[in-house]
């Protein structure tokens, strides 16, 4: 019925076109992580301007929001990344999360009324977060399938 020694000369003429994807660096490594930095930007700006609404707060919501937000950007980035492995995909990781984080800390620090350096200490200790789950699902995805 079937044999998977006899090979089909028709097929593999056809299959010989089909380009292998993990193969190709993706075209919008660059482009990606602008509209990143723009969209982090934007939520920083957006966090700082509601922060004097909430300043007798004990907890600020908008903050927490804010960070939400960006944790949700960061799960759904590594998720891409992991089903659409292509050269590069770790520095494209690497390049998007620094853009999320930097442009949410430039985009807070550049409406904010007052200077506070721990949003900068903050930020980077979640981009290092980020990267740091994010190469260790890397390796632990590629073990993986190499074991399965």
């Amino acid at each position: 019925m079937f044999d998977k020694n006899n090979k089909n000369a028709l097929l593999d003429e056809h299959l010989t076109d089909i380009l292998d994807q993990t193969n190709s660096v993706d075209r919008y490594i660059w482009g990606r992580a602008v509209v990143f930095l723009l969209i982090s930007g934007l939520l920083g700006g957006i966090t700082v301007s509601f922060r004097p609404y909430f300043e007798d707060a004990v907890v600020h919501v908008e903050s927490l929001v804010g960070l939400g937000i960006l944790i949700g950007m960061n799960l759904g980035l590594l998720r891409y990344f992991i089903q659409h492995k292509r050269r590069w995909y770790k520095f494209a990781y690497s390049l998007c999360v620094c853009a999320i984080w930097g442009g949410y800390t430039a985009g807070w620090l550049s409406l904010a009324v007052y200077f506070l350096d721990d949003i900068i200490m903050l930020n980077f200790m979640f981009a290092l977060i980020a990267l740091g789950i994010g190469y260790v699902s890397f390796f632990l995805h590629d073990r993986w399938l190499k074991e399965g």
